[in-house]
């Protein structure tokens, strides 16, 4: 960024993030509880990508989405895991830049949305087995004929809990009991022991945003399914059940930025190719059910997971094993034979409806690659992937997202010539008034900020706002311009009034850390304004601010 003034002064500059109009093409830290299973039973995995917004993030080219409160309606476990989806893709140490994509309301428990939030529909369980699909290796199909030449280690995915169900503690909670003495917290915060110890239970403390209670109601659940602490290593039954509290689990646990511990609790999981996770293992119970009993989505998050800790080349190597996957049962689909290549009989509509859905999967799987390429720096990978992505895309709202996305690609690379054409060329494809376009306003700014021109950048996206008046991306944007145009009061009045207006969506990290860095800045009474932002944080927002954003230490 720019210097404003005197350098030292602003010592502090790295703590005012932008937030990208086009965050995580997948989801991002923040999001992981928004749409873990993605709505559409457990294997909407394609669900809600370009559609999401307000998740501040710099250094990310895409990111993903906050959800507003009156969305989060959910009939099934399987619709809780959709609520959070956000965590697969983000780099948890890097600021953020928002995305510009608005909300999207939750899917049903039988629709599944590719990347571009297309509709995929389906309308009954008897479309099941094409979301089910996967091909099994071949030491896996001959467990299924002749199990008993095989050992438990080898038939059998043997998880466990790492840890008692209230031994984790995030650092929100630590200060929060710090901060009970100063009666930091209002309002009602829901706790495992408000809610019933079932599927209801775990949606409700999700939907009231307690990740860390649910968290630890998902460790006496899969306690009592045989699955708790010290049984990491013993047999024990799946279920759809079970796996889908593991999915919502680790999802919340990358929410809460408790990485070592997911990581330690999913490596049990990968690769999800055991015989006991598919569904004809268990002939008693699913007859002639076929498929894995995992959902899409937790493959993914299986498969970036290593990414989050910091282990790039792993989670890039897990993506490519799932993207061959993924490119076989297009080949098989291609040739009129099923998803594993069987030939099953099965109606042209169905057919088409499973192609549909496959392309925007494996479109998910390469969006997460330029995810992990970006985090890793390599840049010709991700351009390489991008370029695919563009080729093989015939729909002009996803071009338009894709080549802005592009842009923002180039603009890291310091390429301000590249990302001028690809952001002109994502207008181009816009049937939008270019003064109503509220893309191209925002990319815009973004080329004026890669030019030091803040003054035009706080311009175009103050013009973006007035397109968009709910975009907190767009009012977090304006007030870093603020800053850098030396007018910090204004930006502090503009992020409070923002928060005021809209506090369930506009309490985020990036815009919470902007504020408190500018509260400092101000003045040395910084701390009574901070514990007021706090005050807030705990009636709106439960457990979805990291305390280091508030800087109260």
């Amino acid at each position: 960024m720019g210097s404003v003034g005197n350098e030292k002064e602003f010592a502090l500059e790295g703590n005012f993030e932008l937030t990208n109009p086009y965050p995580d093409l997948l989801a991002n830290k923040n999001n992981y509880l928004k749409s873990v299973a993605s709505g559409s039973n457990k294997h909407d995995g394609v669900c809600d990508t370009y559609k999401t917004v307000e998740e501040p993030v710099l250094c990310r080219v895409f990111s993903s989405f906050e959800c507003e409160p009156d969305n989060h309606q959910s009939k099934s476990i399987s619709s809780i895991d959709r609520y959070f989806l956000g965590a697969f893709d983000s780099p948890l140490s890097q600021p953020r830049i928002e995305d510009s994509f608005q909300n999207c309301p939750t899917t049903t428990f039988t629709d599944e949305k590719d990347i571009l939030g297309l509709d995929v529909q389906t309308t009954t369980e008897d479309h099941r087995h094409y979301r089910d699909a996967w091909i099994p290796s071949a030491r896996t199909r001959m467990a299924f004929v002749n199990s008993s030449s095989m050992t438990e280690r080898e038939l059998f995915t043997m998880p466990g809990l790492s840890s008692g169900n209230q031994v984790i503690v995030t650092a929100n909670k630590g200060t929060y009991n710090k901060l009970t003495n100063v009666e930091m917290v209002c309002g009602h915060i829901l706790t495992i022991d408000n809610v019933t110890e079932d599927e209801h239970g775990l949606r409700e403390l999700i939907r009231d945003e307690s990740y860390q209670a649910a968290v630890n109601l998902t460790g006496r659940l899969l306690t009592k399914l045989g699955q708790g602490v010290g049984k990491s290593g013993i047999p024990s039954r799946h279920t759809e059940l079970s796996i889908q509290l593991w999915f919502t689990r680790l999802a919340l646990l990358v929410k809460l930025g408790e990485l070592k511990t997911a990581d330690l609790e999913a490596s049990a999981w990968w690769d999800c190719d055991r015989p006991d996770l598919y569904y004809q293992f268990y002939p008693e119970v699913y007859k002639d059910r076929h498929g894995t009993m995992v959902p899409f989505q937790m493959r993914l998050l299986l498969a970036v997971l290593p990414g989050h800790c910091g282990r790039h080349s792993e989670a890039l190597q897990r993506l490519c094993l799932i993207l061959a996957t993924s490119k076989k049962i297009l080949e098989n689909l291609s040739r009129g034979y099923s998803e594993d290549g069987s030939q099953l009989e099965r109606s042209a509509n169905e057919h088409l409806k499973s192609l549909k859905l496959w392309t925007a999967r494996h479109k998910r799987i390469l969006i997460a690659i330029v995810n992990i390429a970006v985090e890793m720096q390599d840049f010709l990978l991700a351009l390489e992937v991008m370029n695919k992505l563009l080729k093989n895309e015939e729909s002009k709202k996803a071009k338009r997202v894709l080549y802005s996305v592009l842009g923002r690609i180039y603009l890291r690379l310091g390429d301000v010539q590249e990302a001028d054409k690809s952001f002109q060329l994502a207008r181009a494809v816009n049937t939008v008034a270019k003064n109503l376009d509220f893309d191209h306003n925002v990319n815009t700014a973004l080329m004026a900020i890669a030019d030091n021109n803040y003054r035009d950048a706080y311009k175009l996206f103050e013009r973006a706002s007035l397109i968009d008046p709910s975009s907190i991306m767009v009012m977090n944007n304006c007030a870093v311009c603020l800053v850098f145009m030396e007018h910090t009061k204004e930006a502090i009045r503009l992020l409070v009034g923002t928060i005021v207006n809209n506090p369930y969506r506009a309490l985020q990290d990036t815009l919470v850390l902007n504020l408190c860095s500018l509260f400092e800045l101000e003045s040395s009474y910084d701390w009574e304004k901070k514990l007021d932002l706090f005050r807030l944080v705990g009636k709106f927002k439960g457990d979805t601010i990291t305390t280091s954003s508030l800087k109260l230490t």
